[in-house]
Order: C-alpha cells, then structure tokens, then sequence
C-alpha cells in the first residue's frame, strides 16, 4: 500500500459531506453537525496517532505511537499502574509510554467529554497538578483509569498478541457513531455487515490515514466482526454462568 505524507489537518470538504449524509440516514433526522464531525474524528486520528496535525508536536507523537504499537496487556497493565500511582500525572510525565496510553484512553473512553472540568482539556489533562484535584475528582479519575484497564482486560488472552491501532480507531469510531446517531445500544452491538452503515461511516472516515492498513467495506467490516464476535461471546458466557447462580424458582 502506498505511504502518504502522515499529516491530516482537515478533511475534504466532499469527504465531510458524504460522512454526515451517512451519519443522518443512520440517525433518522437527528440533526448532525458538520464541524463536530470534523472535529472528533480528526481527535480520534490524531490520539491514535494515525496523523500528525502539523504541529511539531503532534508530529513526534505521531512519530512515536507507530514505532511499537502496544499489545492489549501492555494498555491495560499500563492503566492499571497509571490508576494505582500516588500521582498518576506525574507518572506520566515521566513515561512516554503511558502518556501514549493515557492519549489512547482518552480516545477511547472519551474521558475528556466525561470530565468536563473547568480548565481541561485532553492536551493539558497529562499536565495537571495532580494534588490541586479534590479528593473526589481523584477518585473519579482513578475510576476512569480502571475501566479502560477492565476493557481492555477482556482482549488480553492466550497466544500471539494483537496489535490495537485499527481496533482503538474502530471502537472510537464506533462510540461516535452511536453518540451522534442516538442509538443506545453496547458497542459490540453495532453491526459489522459490509452494508451497514457503520462500516460505509467507518470506512469514509479512515480512507484518509489508509498508509496504515487496508481501508475497504470488506476489511474493515473483517475486523470489526472479530472485535464484536469477542465481545457478544464474554457476555454470552456472562450471562450462562449468572443463569446457573440463579435459584431454580418454586413450582
């Protein structure tokens, strides 16, 4: 696949447009915002570190996050740490590595939108004074840390390790397509035919940074099958094993 400049400051205006017309079909009439649009995705690629946005920066971030990909057990034992630190930002700061992690979760599990507090934003959230938070944002911070390392725990398994890029970019891209058209249904519900119009949303938004894997309605709805399959098998096996907890009810 041919290499492309690893920058991406904006999307094409036409790219843009066709992306919103598929998140409106998909919505029903709910109205959607092009400059949101724009704006999130271009978040998510940029966290991820697919592209650059032009910043120095930026680019060494970049640079860096495609060096080693982390493996599953790498992002959650690097969360589990972060969330167990005396001083979670201050443990970043001295680690790359889990700054990489942190930017990763913040894609992910958006905590910057979940953590709307004055002043922060996902860029200065890694240089925040970690003792001028009060006792209960502390927690609810930890909180936040340990749930990423619970989601990603549940891909950590026997056997060769995955890599995350293309799958952090599909659940981001996933949790935004659920936000943006009201749907209220898991992630691992979002369906993966090459028809849906998650895949044809998915595959608009990533065409863009294609350098880094194939970028196709038949590839990207491949991949996104084996993340949800992964996921509806845990929450069968879930739900079997609290059936057999259950007391057998009186006749």
């Amino acid at each position: 696949m041919p290499h492309h400049a690893r920058t991406l400051q904006a999307y094409e205006p036409a790219r843009i447009e066709q992306i919103t017309a598929i998140l409106g079909r998909a919505a029903g009439g709910r109205q959607i915002y092009s400059e949101e649009v724009e704006q999130a995705l271009l978040e998510v690629i940029h966290a991820i570190g697919l592209a650059s946005d032009g910043t120095e920066a930026s680019g060494l971030w970049q640079e860096f996050s495609s060096q080693d990909e982390p493996s599953y057990q790498t992002v959650r034992d690097g969360f589990i740490d972060m969330a167990k630190a005396e001083d979670p930002f201050e443990l970043v700061r001295r680690d790359r590595r889990l700054s990489s992690l942190l930017t990763r979760g913040v894609g992910l599990r958006r905590i910057a939108g979940r953590w709307r507090k004055p002043g922060y934003s996902q860029a200065s959230i890694r240089e925040a004074d970690w003792m001028s938070l009060s006792a209960a944002d502390q927690a609810e911070f930890r909180k936040m840390l340990e749930d990423s390392a619970e989601y990603y725990a549940r891909f950590v398994g026997p056997g060769r390790e995955r890599k995350t890029k293309l799958d952090t970019a599909l659940l981001c891209l996933a949790d935004l397509f659920l936000s943006w058209t009201g749907n209220v249904i898991a992630l691992h519900r979002v369906p993966y035919s090459v028809e849906s119009r998650f895949i044809q949303f998915a595959v608009a938004a990533l065409e863009p940074v294609g350098w880094y894997f194939e970028v196709s309605d038949a590839a990207l709805s491949r991949r996104w099958e084996r993340i949800v399959v992964h996921e509806r098998t845990g929450e069968q096996v879930l739900g079997e094993a609290l059936l057999e907890q259950e007391p057998e009810q009186e006749p």
